[in-house]
């Protein structure tokens, strides 16, 4: 009986090595595309070691869809729960650039309070996402995929779950790669670019 108990263990092992290997954006590649936030003021080590956990979550779910070919069940809660966590990640980035943007006075108050009444104790999605439409460093592709992004992130109810055919697996996955590609747009503008207001 110990016996296979190691054997299962060993070919664990194996396995969780060769996807710590082969991940990617792996925790360290993470650590360094997300360290700009808090040298730039974003926010706190607390917060950016927050952040570093939520993308590699992600990039294990990719991964292991990626290296271990799961079952169709598994594999399309890997690319929802790959989606719910950049939706979290977008979420709350964007929320540093309404912050700082409000510091800044790039921003006034009232603008903000426009679209979220209660800030800063609470903020919706949308309303990150429609206070966001007063900078000026996003096209309306970016807005589209953020409501898109929103919306995948609220279907997590019995309701909106459905068993995906292969052809609907591959456009999930395909959904899942534009959602990373607007969440590394999204840090590449908060890294390099100044930040502006939408002109009235």
């Amino acid at each position: 009986m110990s016996s296979e108990v190691y054997v299962q263990r060993s070919t664990w092992e194996l396995f969780r090595e060769e996807l710590n290997r082969n991940i990617s954006p792996n925790e360290e590649q993470i650590r360094a595309s997300f360290s700009f936030l808090a040298d730039k003021g974003y926010c706190d080590i607390a917060q950016l070691d927050k952040l570093v956990h939520v993308r590699l979550m992600a990039s294990y779910e990719a991964g292991i869809n990626e290296f271990l070919h799961p079952p169709s069940e598994l594999k399309q809660g890997n690319v929802k729960a790959e989606i719910i966590h950049i939706g979290t990640l977008v979420e709350a980035l964007l929320r540093l650039v309404i912050d700082s943007m409000l510091k800044e006075n790039k921003i006034s108050r009232q603008d903000i309070t426009a679209y979220a009444r209660r800030y800063p104790r609470e903020m919706t999605f949308k309303q990150i996402i429609d206070i966001s439409y007063l900078m000026n460093n996003f096209d309306t592709d970016f807005y589209k995929i953020l409501n898109a992004l929103r919306e995948e992130r609220n279907k997590v109810h019995v309701g909106a779950i459905m068993k995906a055919t292969s052809e609907e697996l591959d456009f999930e996955e395909y959904r899942a790669i534009e959602f990373r590609r607007k969440l590394d747009h999204l840090l590449w503008v908060m890294k390099t670019g100044e930040i502006t207001r939408r002109a009235k």
